[in-house]
């Protein structure tokens, strides 16, 4: 299914309501990831929707384009905002969880997207101009102290576009983390849930609302998740088709 925002749509700016780096974002970054914590943590709920934005403001609404990602068997990464860039954070923090798959899993992915995200600054400010990262660092006395000064401010606010939920289950139970612009992290497992995309804030005070606690039955985490889902289309850019997962031993199901 193909899908192009109103006028109305385009015309917009959306924000992660009550997200750690609350700042408004552009209408590309179309969905609604959830996680959160069931049976006083010992699972998690994961539920997204199924829209995903290409170029010139397109949407495509399918389930074969994942939000909802598998890194292992003990760990998940939910994906919101620019859909290249999102899934390769995905695919190196994979690689890199199945390869070494030690220490704590939230900072191994904060730490792909910092790694990430300074390669692409790098690629779009220095590059152009002919010099490296590391020749901008090792050699700034020799270069113009304004040229210093812009370069330093455009790789510092150097925006992806991208925000993470970041899932994994240990032996005291399933952890969740916030992980956005530009490599923060919060972690979200005392609160119980998370939200990200155009639609979290809509999502969010609906779990409010109704009085979400993880020490919830799977079967409630899921009811009221879907329902938040369900609430964020109202967000114009929010697809109807849902992923839902439980995780661990997860299994999906499209709704």
């Amino acid at each position: 299914m193909f899908f192009c925002p109103t006028s109305s749509g385009l015309g917009s700016y959306a924000r992660d309501s009550l997200a750690p780096w609350y700042k408004l974002i552009p209408p590309r970054q179309m969905t609604i990831c959830i996680a959160a914590l069931a049976e006083d943590g010992a699972c998690a709920v994961l539920v997204a929707d199924q829209l995903t934005t290409l170029d010139f403001c397109v949407g495509v609404e399918s389930p074969d384009i994942p939000k909802i990602h598998t890194v292992g068997s003990d760990a998940m990464i939910l994906t919101a905002g620019n859909f290249r860039e999102s899934h390769e954070i995905v695919r190196i923090a994979r690689q890199s969880w199945l390869t070494n798959g030690t220490g704590t899993f939230s900072e191994m992915v904060r730490q792909t997207y910092a790694d990430y995200r300074l390669m692409k600054a790098e690629q779009a400010h220095l590059q152009p101009i002919g010099i490296t990262l590391e020749h901008f660092t090792q050699h700034q006395d020799n270069l113009q102290p304004e040229l210093v000064g812009r370069l330093a401010e455009k790789l510092a606010s150097f925006d992806l576009g991208v925000h993470l939920i970041a899932v994994n289950s240990t032996s005291t139970g399933c952890q969740i983390a916030l992980i956005g612009n530009p490599a923060i992290l919060h972690d979200m497992t005392h609160v119980g849930y998370a939200c990200v995309g155009e639609g979290a804030g809509m999502a969010t005070f609906c779990i409010l609302d109704i009085g979400y606690s993880k020490k919830m039955s799977i079967a409630e985490v899921i009811a009221i998740a879907s329902q938040a889902k369900k609430r964020s289309e109202k967000v114009p850019s929010v697809g109807t088709a849902t992923t839902v997962i439980v995780f661990p031993a997860s299994s999906a199901i499209a709704v």
